[in-house]
């Protein structure tokens, strides 16, 4: 996938340095009920922030009315690459690795995913991430534009 989003490179940073912060994940993203900090490995600074190399968190989502906790392993390198899996309790697990560019009209991402949802036909599984990414994108944009008038 190759999209630009319509942040600046900068710009695009400091939502994702906002994202490392579990106690306030919620405000960004709605369906993160709670996040616990597995561990941290290494530390990078960009634009003077710290960003942890390698981090390991668990995550309650509430996906389709139900509480799921799901382990999120990154892998941050700024400003060009942010990247992470995601595993369910079932062994399914979703691999995102996003490498970054200014562009015109924002930042250019392109994304290269892995998908392995169990019992989910793989065109479907392939819907379903879509659109979380979707609802995720305008869920970050929204958080972006709230930060602006702050």
């Amino acid at each position: 996938m190759e999209d630009v989003f319509p942040l600046s490179l900068e710009g695009l940073w400091e939502l994702l340095h906002a994202h490392m912060d579990e106690g306030g994940l919620h405000e960004i993203h709605p369906s993160v009920l709670r996040g616990r900090l597995v561990r941290e490995g290494g530390t990078v600074e960009y634009m003077g922030r710290t960003f942890p190399r390698e981090k390991v968190v668990e995550r309650a989502y509430r996906i389709g009315g139900r509480s799921v906790t799901t382990t999120w392993n990154y892998r941050i390198e700024p400003p060009d690459r942010y990247a992470y899996d995601v595993t369910f309790p079932n062994g399914s697990t979703i691999r995102f690795d996003n490498r970054y560019a200014s562009a015109a009209g924002g930042t250019l991402v392109k994304t290269t995913a892995e998908i392995s949802l169990k019992r989910i036909p793989p065109f479907v599984a392939r819907w379903v991430v879509r659109r979380s990414l979707d609802r995720s994108d305008r869920e970050d944009l929204a958080y972006s534009k709230r930060q602006i008038r702050s």
